[in-house]
């Protein structure tokens, strides 16, 4: 494993690809190529963008942007002033970020996305494995799920309307465009919970 703790003049490390990394920097950008091994990366004040992870990802940004392009395994990412894009992820995903929008392509597995500050999109691939969570308090929630998945929809809004295209759904509580959309998908299955405070709220199949 390597680790690396930085200030913010830029360096560049080269690792084996088969290689742990932990690095942490008070100022700058991190980026990390293709790798087999866990990541962990930290920064105060800039962007975090990794590329092909085989393995768990720990990211936390103070002030930037994260872009993870494909990782298996847990991906965790936070930041507190920019966007997320996690392009493609097989495993646990939890994003979080204080004022920016999240774009999740393509999850196998579990998805957790919260905002306080803008949109939020996830593309969720198979079954759902567990309840999966979507919210943002300032934008919209747009979430694609595959033809013929069972799952219970609990989608709410309080500044807009919640939308389902291609989707059988049984309706329990609320109705189609309106605030709230409560109900069972193809037969049911684990939560898909949607959630926004400024926006509207669409399922659409892939």
């Amino acid at each position: 494993m390597v680790s690396i703790d930085s200030g913010i003049s830029p360096f560049l490390v080269t690792v084996p690809s088969d290689f742990n990394v932990n690095t942490r920097t008070s100022g700058g950008d991190i980026e990390i190529s293709d790798l087999v091994g866990e990541v962990v990366a930290r920064t105060s004040g800039g962007d975090i963008e990794v590329g092909h992870i085989d393995c768990p990802v720990n990211l936390h940004t103070s002030g930037g942007d994260i872009e993870v392009r494909y990782a298996v395994g847990d991906v965790k990412v936070h930041t507190s002033g920019g966007d997320i894009e996690v392009v493609d992820a097989e495993g646990l995903v939890n994003a979080s970020t204080n004022g920016g929008d999240i774009k999740i392509g393509r999850v196998v597995g579990i998805l957790h996305a919260s905002t306080s500050g803008g949109n939020v999109s996830a593309r969720l691939q198979g079954p759902l494995l567990e309840d999966a969570v979507l919210s943002t308090s300032g934008g919209s929630v747009t979430a694609w799920v595959e033809e013929g998945t069972g799952f219970q929809l609990d989608a709410r809004t309080s500044g807009g309307g919640v939308k389902a295209e291609g989707v059988t759904i049984k309706i329990e509580s609320g109705s189609l465009g309106r605030s709230k959309l409560v109900g069972e998908v193809n037969g049911g299955g684990p939560t898909l919970k949607l959630r926004s405070s400024g926006g509207n709220i669409n399922v659409r199949t892939s």
